[in-house]
């Protein structure tokens, strides 16, 4: 913890003081337009007043925050530009949202948490509202199931849900924390060559192999082993269709474990060690909307519970 955040009253005596919320607004529309002409037109203002604003927020904390070049029509942020524009437009995202929540008069209802899922992780919703439940019986949950990770930071923003998961990585003004890292496995039929390998770790492990791989999760992760292993892949929707088709021979899955638990006879679940990064499902809240402590109570007691069964596990395989 830094001196400032032990002595809050510092802050009010130093240079910082002179930061304004029209300084963030203009720093933040330059960032997006990489333009002080492109920011003036859109805030309103004339070029040389977005120039006088960034000027004085760099006085004010002290660091350079625009690279200024002849000749150059597009600008850039500095590192410590870059750090303040997102810092800026989280306390701008809260300052919306306050704003609207009084204007409409909103109150704390203490009714339903409004939980949004992506399709895909359908079987990471039900180990969620069991680990919850279980804690916090109290609490009502109502769950609304969406197509992708789009809809669901949409359904924040609109403040149409209160926490979400399956958003791997929050945007700025939103909070998140990770439920958990889903590893990606093999779906392959007992006693083939893929199961009998035990473990794959190299994509030439997988040379003639057609995959078979749910479009949304795939897309999420990071292939660490060289090869063209996802070329010839047939996409499905679900992570829930790949089995089947593994069953009736249409080739080999790749699916996060997660959507493993109870499949059919006569597959063989393989991992693939350093092959692909696992996958990260997190929930995500907006930090000034709604009842931020009931929110934060069930994402903490969700994330304990899982955290808590993926120990539990690795104490059962040791």
């Amino acid at each position: 913890m830094t001196v400032i955040e032990n002595q809050p009253e510092q802050l009010l005596r130093d240079s910082w003081r002179g930061v304004e919320i029209r300084h963030l607004a203009t720093l933040s529309m330059v960032a997006r337009t990489g333009s002080f002409r492109q920011a003036a037109r859109s805030l309103g203002y004339v070029q040389s007043a977005v120039s006088q604003q960034v000027a004085q927020l760099e006085r004010a904390v002290g660091a350079r925050l625009v690279e200024r070049q002849r000749g150059q029509r597009t600008i850039r942020l500095t590192p410590a530009g870059e750090l303040l524009s997102i810092r800026g437009d989280r306390i701008l995202s809260q300052l919306h949202a306050a704003q609207s929540h009084l204007s409409a008069g909103d109150e704390v209802t203490g009714g339903d948490v409004r939980l949004a899922v992506a399709h895909d992780i359908a079987p990471v919703l039900a180990r969620f509202l069991a680990h919850t439940r279980a804690e916090l019986p109290d609490l009502p949950i109502r769950v609304t199931e969406v197509s992708d990770d789009d809809e669901l930071v949409g359904l924040l923003e609109a403040g149409a849900a209160d926490v979400v998961i399956g958003v791997s990585t929050p945007p700025g003004g939103l909070a998140g924390a990770t439920l958990l890292h889903d590893p990606f496995v093999l779906l392959a039929p007992a006693g083939s060559a893929i199961a009998r390998m035990g473990t794959v770790s190299r994509s030439t492990q997988l040379a003639g192999e057609r995959l078979i791989v749910p479009a949304a999760a795939v897309a999420r992760a990071a292939i660490r082993a060289p090869g063209p292993i996802l070329d010839r892949a047939l996409h499905v929707p679900l992570a829930a269709a790949v089995a089947p088709l593994v069953s009736h021979g249409k080739g080999i899955g790749l699916v996060p474990r997660s959507s493993v638990e109870g499949t059919a006879e006569g597959l063989a679940v393989v991992p693939t060690s350093g092959l692909i990064a696992p996958q990260r499902v997190m929930l995500v809240w907006h930090p000034a909307r709604g009842d931020t402590t009931r929110i934060e109570t069930l994402c903490d007691t969700a994330v304990r519970g899982f955290l808590e069964s993926e120990f539990a596990a690795a104490g059962r395989a040791a």
